[in-house]
């Protein structure tokens, strides 16, 4: 655990060096202009061919022990494996605020209640009511810090649906209910509601346009624009990236890398929507299988992957995030084999 989080605090300076430009993320400064923080950052990942993201892409298993093992083995740690996993998480934090982005954020708050919860009932740190008072605390501070952050980026990024109440493309407009409502400049609170509703319903409309459209087989990589990228460059075939159901709505005004479309159309570009029923289904049951090696308290694995899972399925109305990025494909399959391989055996959990 303390290699995992000395990498995870260590890549982060080239990390938000290759993102931000800076070394040393400075969120401070992001937060006076969230939206050139965002559209800066982008640029930069954009132009720039960095090493860091291979480096990242190899160290994604060991990346992915950091949250998960330490909030559920907290108890257990030592104090300088504290230390390093609060710097770490604190940083990361900071990295994504620098970015102006929401998903750090995001991912600390979806995370963290569910391994105190399996900690808990694994028995690996029973709480008391002092421990869930703390618990809730922090919860809680992790959501009031997300929907302040969340909210500021929606008010401040240029073409924010929430912010002028049109998505551009496809005709949807929001409705205000009276002519008051009209004459009246929208709060900033009503545009993070705003925001946080269509990035939940949003993708529902790609699913409808993607319906009308015929299945064409993306071979396995049309789920994942990590994977289409690769072999379309292997290849030298770039009708490769065309051929998933989201690059192919986009003629009727979708924009696969401006609006989220679901997790659904993704799969279905490898095995067509009927197939993508059986998928969600072999999802659930890994999730299910997962969380019960997780509460048996024996698998440090089924914890790493427990995380990988949580994200997969959060982000089921947006897109196959996992998937999207070498990161996380190359995380998860690895977490997956190393969970398959172990389930079976009691692992020495001393050694986390």
């Amino acid at each position: 655990m303390l290699v995992a989080t000395c990498a995870d605090l260590l890549l982060l300076f080239p990390t938000s060096a290759a993102f931000t430009g800076r070394w040393l993320p400075s969120p401070v400064g992001a937060l006076d202009d969230l939206a050139a923080a965002y559209t800066g950052s982008l640029t930069i990942r954009e132009v720039g061919l960095s090493y860091v993201n291979y480096v990242r892409i190899f160290a994604a298993p060991l990346l992915g022990l950091v949250v998960p093992l330490g909030v559920f083995y907290w108890k257990r740690l030592p104090w300088v494996t504290r230390v390093v996993f609060v710097a770490s998480v604190i940083g990361n934090l900071a990295l994504y605020i620098a970015m102006g982005a929401n998903a750090g954020a995001a991912h600390w708050m979806a995370l963290f209640p569910w391994f105190v919860l399996a900690s808990h009932l694994a028995g690996e740190h029973r709480l008391n009511a002092r421990g869930w008072a703390a618990a809730v605390g922090v919860f809680l501070m992790s959501v009031a810090l997300f929907l302040a952050l969340f909210t500021a980026t929606m008010n401040a990024r240029t073409g924010s649906f929430a912010k002028h109440g049109m998505l551009p493309g496809i005709g949807a407009e929001l409705r205000e209910r009276d002519s008051q409502a009209k004459a009246t400049a929208r709060s900033t609170g009503r545009v993070g509601a705003d925001g946080l509703a269509s990035y939940l319903s949003q993708g529902y409309f790609a699913v409808y346009l993607s319906l009308h459209e015929p299945f064409v087989p993306g071979y396995g990589v049309g789920n994942s624009m990590f994977l289409q990228r690769q072999v379309a460059r292997l290849l030298g075939d770039q009708e490769i990236l065309r051929r998933p159901y989201p690059q192919r709505i986009e003629r009727v005004g979708w924009s696969a890398s401006g609006y989220w479309a679901t997790i659904y159309p993704w799969i279905a570009s490898d095995v067509g929507f009927p197939g993508t029923v059986l998928v969600l289904l072999g999802i659930g049951w890994l999730a299910g299988r997962v969380w019960l090696d997780v509460v048996g308290g024996q698998n440090p694995f089924a914890v790493a992957l427990l995380g990988q899972v949580l994200i997969l399925l959060y982000y089921i109305p947006a897109h196959n995030k996992v998937m999207h990025s070498g990161e996380g494909v190359f995380g998860f399959w690895v977490l997956l084999a190393a969970w398959a391989f172990t389930r079976r055996r009691p692992a020495q959990t001393s050694a986390v």
